[in-house]
């Protein structure tokens, strides 16, 4: 539906609000948002992964 929200999309944004952290954001925000970021990479490649096997198959 409309308000379902991918996770591809949800990475895009949360990258886009890392780059908006101020430099004196604590480093556990940082952190937290750099994992975040990494998780959602994952994500999404597994994503890609399972939709290009389904194709082939």
């Amino acid at each position: 539906g409309p308000d379902r929200v991918t996770a591809k999309r949800q990475q895009k944004e949360l990258e886009r609000v890392a780059k908006t952290l101020p430099a004196s954001a604590p480093s556990s925000v940082k952190e937290f948002t750099d994992r975040a970021v990494k998780s959602l990479q994952v994500v999404v490649s597994a994503g890609v992964l399972l939709l290009a096997h389904a194709v082939h198959c």
